[in-house]
């Protein structure tokens, strides 16, 4: 069920804003300096976690990315079912790595397409990894639970 609401059946579409949605983003752009640097310091903190979890992999920090959310690599697939099911019995949210293999998507066959060479890291992704948000307040609490998370999983 986890991964079944990141299925794609059929081609996404290229859909441009609106003037609403420009007069709603213009107002977010003023709060916007603000909200980076609390998804910063979350950044920061989350990488910090990981940094404890030596079984674990993330990027590393970087000062001047956004952070829309944080990614996390798992030593195997097992270990991130382990962590999935703790995450959910702890109330936190995480997701699938947008689509993993895209090749594995049911709408893959729907377009004409070539596999030019192996898909290693894209296996790896799809079957090891998973996402956590990041938001523009301060993260603290959860990030201390989902460090307790992966001390008893990995």
């Amino acid at each position: 069920k986890w991964k079944e609401s990141f299925k794609f059946y059929t081609r996404g579409f290229c859909l441009r804003p609106s003037e609403l949605n420009a007069a709603v983003g213009s107002i977010q752009l003023q709060k916007w300096e603000e909200q980076k640097n609390i998804r910063l310091i979350n950044a920061a903190k989350y990488c910090k976690v990981i940094e404890n979890n030596r079984a674990c992999y993330t990027s590393p920090f970087d000062k001047n990315a956004t952070y829309f959310g944080f990614l996390l690599t798992l030593p195997d697939n097992k270990t991130r079912q382990d962590v999935i099911k703790s995450c959910i019995e702890n109330d936190i949210e995480s997701r699938p790595v947008v689509t993993g293999n895209f090749l594995n998507q049911p709408v893959i066959e729907k377009m004409d397409h070539e596999v030019r060479s192996d898909i290693v890291q894209a296996t790896i992704i799809e079957d090891c990894s998973m996402m956590f948000g990041n938001s523009p307040k301060d993260l603290s609490n959860e990030l201390e639970l989902l460090n307790e998370v992966l001390v008893s999983n990995v």
